[in-house]
């Protein structure tokens, strides 16, 4: 559950009553940067009381609207979910009051009443005009300049829409973006030349191979790449092609995945939440521990790589891993999904703060290490022994 995202959700005009209900139940399993989400349509429908077309429906106008991002499409299958993740910016726009989805009078993202005739003064049958729009009178201008300004304001409302999409196309591929602060990234983005915003998104394949090839298993924040322009810093490509490990494709809740998702869990926490001022506030107002939200933050946010990894494979896809990791494979083994090792392993990943699995839909075995829990520390002798 994200407090900030909720918090921005109660004050931002949705729309109506059921777009709310709908809006906020999202919220409640979005991240702080309003990522993550994946529920089903049964279970939205099931919580929200509202019948599964109207959220289907309300889903789709979310999308449209460009609230909600598209980050998977779900395969159809029951228990693959679509991932969706919040436009931060544009709920930000909704909690200003810039935009209304299915705006006053039905015109999407016009929160200005109509003037008319009639009604010089906008819509008097509310006291606070239109939505809480103060009363609006049109003034006569100088129509030459009035025109300039349209079209500049225009041309600037091109612009920086062209200049978002290319961020998104960029920040979308960097490995921790989900657990990234998007505004930041953004920020940093728009203090960049067009010509640097160029070279950042044509180095960005390059410096995360170069990472790879170096060892490194934990990834600076996107901001921190393009503050620090670290794609100027790359060596040549012919020297990254010539170190590059070997890799193999791990198939979802396989052996080599379940090596690859250890190897990570064993490495550390690569990012430490630390509370925001409305989570602290929520503290001092006895809502919440320090120590709940604090634990919640590790969860979600502690493991990207591994949260990808698990991810991909709700949605039956694998991904690539590094070919050493074939020893620890062969100490995996099938471990019956609901079984009494299943809940040794769900209660030892809840007592170190690990994530635990997504839904694994129909599977009935998933390869996990062998022995249980207790061969962890094992485990971890292993990898440290391996040649990489």
């Amino acid at each position: 559950m994200s407090i900030a995202v909720m918090s921005r959700l109660f004050k931002a005009q949705i729309g109506s009553p059921s777009r709310k209900i709908l809006a906020i139940r999202l919220g409640d399993f979005a991240d702080d940067e309003g990522r993550g989400i994946w529920p089903t349509v049964g279970r939205l429908a099931n919580e929200t009381e509202l019948s599964e077309r109207t959220v289907q429906r309300l889903l789709k106008e979310f999308v449209d609207e460009g609230l909600l991002i598209v980050v998977a499409e779900g395969g159809g299958r029951p228990g693959q979910a679509t991932r969706y993740d919040f436009d931060m910016m544009k709920l930000e726009a909704l909690v200003r009051g810039k935009t209304v989805s299915n705006g006053c009078h039905h015109v999407t993202g016009d929160t200005m009443t109509p003037v008319t005739p009639d009604a010089g003064t906008g819509d008097t049958d509310d006291i606070d005009g239109c939505h809480h729009v103060t009363q609006t009178v049109i003034e006569p201008l100088n129509k030459p300049s009035l025109e300039r300004g349209r079209a500049s304001e225009l041309e600037n409302k091109e612009n920086r829409k062209a200049n978002e999409r290319a961020f998104k196309k960029a920040y979308q591929q960097w490995p921790t973006f989900v657990t990234d602060s998007e505004p930041k990234a953004f920020k940093a983005w728009m203090r960049l030349s067009a010509d640097e915003q160029q070279q950042a998104f044509e180095g960005l394949g390059r410096y995360l191979e170069a990472s790879k090839v170096s060892g490194r298993s934990k990834f600076c924040t996107f901001a921190v790449y393009l503050s620090e322009k670290r794609w100027e810093k790359l060596p040549a490509p012919a020297q990254v092609a010539a170190n590059a490990p070997a890799q193999v494709q791990a198939a979802p809740f396989g052996k080599m995945w379940g090596a690859r998702v250890y190897e990570l869990l064993l490495a550390g926490a690569t990012h430490v939440g630390q509370l925001t001022a409305l989570e602290r506030k929520m503290v001092d107002a006895g809502q919440f521990t320090v120590e709940y939200l604090l634990a919640d933050k590790h969860v979600k946010l502690g493991f990207p790589a591994v949260n990808d990894l698990f991810e991909r494979a709700s949605n039956r896809r694998g991904d690539l891993v590094p070919a050493y990791l074939q020893p620890v494979a062969g100490r995996m083994v099938a471990v019956k999904v609901g079984g009494d090792l299943w809940q040794a392993w769900i209660d030892a990943h809840a007592a170190r703060g690990w994530p635990w699995l997504p839904n694994t839909g129909t599977l009935e075995y998933v390869y996990l290490p062998e022995g249980g829990p207790d061969v962890l520390n094992e485990l971890q002798a292993l990898l440290r022994g391996i040649e990489k």
